[in-house]
């Protein structure tokens, strides 16, 4: 399998998302050869949302064939802030928390930030690594 040096950080803004349509770009996702060794996928979501505290938690990992993909979530809780951009932004400003966590190198991180029905080449992941070498 092809393994990279880095870590492909996917962030998806998922509030409200349909669960078969973030399931089904999530297993694409997973289907390339770099997802288990390489990738993070961190879903971008509101506190406020009706069982956003399950849905990476239980629902998704349930749901989702590649069980290799490591999936989590953020969970702006700001009320007054709603919406893509700023479910976005929480989450970003919250990866150091993770990368502490798993000892990840926050200079070996390329985050790319698509949305709950994007279907992400294998090929770009390629080109993006290939751009960086």
């Amino acid at each position: 399998p092809t393994v990279s040096r880095n870590i492909h950080c996917f962030i998806i803004p998922s509030y409200n998302e349909d669960m078969k349509l973030l399931t089904e770009t999530l297993e694409w996702i997973g289907s390339h050869e770099r997802a288990r060794n390489s990738y993070m996928v961190m879903l971008a979501m509101e506190k406020h949302e009706k069982n956003s505290d399950l849905k990476a938690e239980q629902q998704l990992p349930n749901a989702v064939t590649c069980s290799d993909l490591w999936i989590s979530q953020a969970l702006d809780p700001r009320e007054q802030q709603k919406g893509k951009a700023s479910n976005v932004s929480w989450c970003a400003e919250h990866l150091d928390i993770y990368f502490t966590k798993y000892m990840i190198d926050p200079s070996r991180v390329l985050i790319t930030i698509i949305d709950a029905d994007s279907w992400v080449p294998p090929l770009y992941i390629d080109k993006v690594e290939e751009h960086i070498e």
